[in-house]
């Protein structure tokens, strides 16, 4: 997820370090925080990028972009004893896709500033699959993009531990979230996540603690769409930082980058044909 190579020298570095990642505390209990009325806003950009090669066409490469700008908004409707229910929307969504140097607009992507979501958050960051409050007023395409995504934000969230814990400290979560292909409705991908407390960190209108995340992905199932059965076998790896603000127990930055590599095999009519896919997709989030 996060990689970073910073060309400045070496004094600078160091500096850097002791005016930051020095400021050295004891072990700190990591947990969201809720105010009724609460309005988080955050500015998101993803780019993807994608290659797929495959046995039915020898040397030719599809080549495939992404980039999504996204503006959402977090409010608290109501809050529970160690929980709080938020209503999630968009201000903004822009995504563009390049296909054979053409650029268009991501069908039904506009549409999503209408969506509003409800869900349930505790304050460990664990979530409920979030409803969506206005299905009537989305048309088809958008509802179906919806439906997906709502699957993948329960499941895809910063989790803390129980436990406090020490600069240097680590704790594991292992998660699964639908890969949304076609004739695999149950078909998974599976994230191992180690996150490690670095240390804490001047932000945005505090102190935040700086945690570390290396993820392990992979896929790997049977599909069938159309009667044409598929078999998937992807893996991939990944490594970011997150800004926790303590204090206010919110987020305030992350980072990550992911590549995703691996061969999906068709079978038709006796015949198979095999795609090779790499996928490397880079998201940057802050608050507002």
């Amino acid at each position: 997820m996060k990689s970073r190579n910073l060309r400045i020298p070496v004094a600078c570095v160091l500096a850097l370090a002791f005016g930051t990642l020095a400021l050295a505390g004891g072990p700190v209990k990591l947990r969201y925080k809720f105010k009724k009325g609460q309005n988080l806003k955050y500015g998101m950009v993803m780019d993807q990028a994608m290659e797929i090669t495959t046995d039915a066409a020898p040397g030719f490469a599809q080549k495939i972009k992404m980039r999504m700008d996204v503006g959402m908004y977090q409010k608290v409707t109501a809050v529970e004893k160690a929980a709080a229910v938020l209503d999630v929307g968009f201000t903004k969504f822009d995504a563009i896709m390049e296909m054979g140097g053409n650029k268009m607009p991501i069908p039904g992507s506009e549409g999503f500033k209408k969506m509003r979501m409800s869900m349930r958050m505790t304050e460990l960051g664990k979530m409920d699959e979030p409803k969506i409050i206005n299905a009537d007023e989305l048309d088809q395409t958008v509802k179906q993009m919806a439906e997906q995504m709502k699957k993948s934000m329960s499941q895809n969230s910063l989790i803390f531990p129980e436990n406090l814990i020490p600069v240097g400290g680590s704790w594991d979560m292992d998660t699964e979230i639908p890969a949304n292909l076609p004739g695999a409705p149950n078909l998974k991908m599976k994230f191992k996540s180690k996150y490690k407390l670095l240390g804490f960190a001047k932000c945005k209108g505090g102190r935040c603690a700086k945690i570390q995340a290396k993820v392990t992905v992979s896929l790997h199932g049977k599909a069938e769409s159309s009667g044409v059965p598929t078999q998937a076998d992807m893996d991939g790896s990944g490594e970011g930082v997150n800004l926790f603000d303590v204090k206010r127990g919110i987020m305030v930055k992350s980072e990550a980058k992911m590549t995703i590599a691996g061969d999906v095999t068709a079978t038709a009519q006796g015949q198979k044909v095999s795609s090779k896919i790499k996928m490397a997709i880079d998201l940057k989030m802050d608050l507002k």
